[in-house]
């Protein structure tokens, strides 16, 4: 086995090594062209421990240096490999502040692993404060109001490691992927209330009797404590039994509610294999993505991320090509995209003909040829419009229905044989 090979065997995670190899020199490495990278010791003068070759994170070829050419090197790396990336070094929960369009009914724990709840005692929300509510209209016609947007709090268990890298790595992509996870099997719109990298807003408060424009950041105190052991003693939500859950109109459910079939969906969700997971990881932030810029009424964002969301979990295009005529063998991408939403998320019979241009919406979207607010902009287009709901809808089913389904990689098979593909019964 190469180096290489042996380091991904000890690892629980093929992202560590990156951090394992920095770890060794100071936690310092030049990145380069195409993914390379490297790691160079802190003597003097330098020399290059090794140089390694990434994609998507993960280290596709690695070439040791002299400082790591022999056995003994080499074997006391992949021992300090094994330990730094082991879950045996306890947990820690970390939380994030989120927020949604709703206000979250209760808690929801899916065993000791992640909690998704109000937030705590600790947090003191005062009465929100609006120039326009306060000063700008008739009494009534705007009451006050303590949202939306409502927040709540996300925590989860992450194992715990010596290298802070590490660590840091697994904090954060714990983090990202049950938001997204959330903002799936959850409606309600949850997100994340940075607004890009300065997070500052200008704002109109009242001064002395005089309306001000102010430059403000924005911020939330959650009262929460820093890096506890276990995820916080609440008590749980009732879970909502009703058929249907994700065919219904968002805003008329009243509060964020968590669907009875949440908990089996995280056990597919936890079955899933590696590529797999990586893969709807993938597709829950293109959701994620759509659903924030439906909100911000950008439009075809939206629909570019609804439908890339989808894509995500698409099987890969056959490129070998039949020697007589020369045509590809299997199904094209947007027959795939077509033969996925029959599969995952089977449109009603009224709204079949909307689906069926869905995928050319999103390539002339993509391809500069269309632009909403530009070649059809009218005042009422954001509202109007159906594209952007119902794709939001279908890329909500296909997503949670492609994690139920047990044939989620094999099904375009059977489909290209012939054989055909049953829709999948669920969400």
């Amino acid at each position: 086995m190469t180096l290489l090979e042996e380091l991904k065997a000890v690892v629980t995670d093929e992202r560590d090594i990156v951090s394992v190899l920095a770890a060794e020199v100071g936690f310092t490495y030049s990145p380069g062209p195409k993914g390379q990278l490297t790691f160079r010791t802190a003597a003097t003068p330098p020399e290059v421990f090794a140089t390694a070759r990434t994609k998507n994170g993960v280290v596709t070829e690695l070439k040791p240096g002299r400082p790591l050419a022999t056995p003994d090197a080499q074997r006391s790396l992949i021992k300090r490999a094994r330990i730094a990336s082991a879950h045996s070094h306890g947990f820690r929960v970390y939380h994030r502040t989120l927020f949604s369009r709703l206000p979250i009914a209760g808690p929801f724990r899916w065993r000791d692993t992640v909690q998704l709840r109000p937030c705590s005692d600790n947090n003191a929300i005062d009465e929100p404060q609006s120039y326009i509510l306060d000063r700008g209209t008739p009494q009534g016609m705007m009451p006050r109001h303590d949202g939306p947007p409502f927040p709540l709090i996300l925590e989860v268990s992450v194992p715990d490691s010596p290298n802070f890298l590490i660590r840091g790595n697994r904090i954060r992509w714990s983090l990202d992927f049950w938001q997204n996870v959330f903002a799936v099997f959850v409606p309600g719109d949850i997100g994340y209330w940075s607004m890009g990298d300065s997070d500052f807003v200008w704002t109109t408060v009242i001064e002395d009797g005089i309306a001000r424009n102010r430059l403000v950041q924005q911020a939330f105190a959650d009262g929460e404590p820093g890096e506890p052991s276990a995820l916080a003693d609440v008590e749980p939500a009732a879970l909502d039994p009703s058929e249907g859950f994700y065919d219904r109109i968002t805003s008329t459910l009243g509060t964020l509610r968590f669907p009875a079939s949440l908990p089996d969906d995280l056990e597919w969700l936890d079955s899933l294999s590696p590529a797999e997971r990586s893969a709807f990881a993938r597709a829950s932030y293109w959701f994620s993505a759509g659903v924030r810029a439906r909100s911000e009424r950008s439009l075809a964002v939206a629909i570019v991320a609804f439908s890339t969301a989808i894509e995500c979990l698409l099987p890969k295009p056959e490129t070998s090509r039949c020697r007589c005529c020369g045509e590809k063998r299997g199904p094209g991408p947007t027959k795939l995209f077509k033969d996925h939403l029959n599969k995952f998320a089977k449109a009603p019979e009224s709204l079949e003909s909307l689906q069926a241009g869905l995928y050319a919406a999103r390539s002339a979207l993509v391809h500069g040829s269309y632009a909403p607010d530009i070649d059809t902009y009218s005042f009422h287009k954001s509202l109007s419009d159906p594209s952007h709901l119902a794709l939001e809808w279908w890329a909500r089913k296909s997503l949670i229905n492609w994690v139920r389904a047990s044939d989620r990689s094999t099904w375009h098979l059977r489909e290209g044989r012939g054989g055909g593909s049953a829709p999948v019964e669920g969400a």
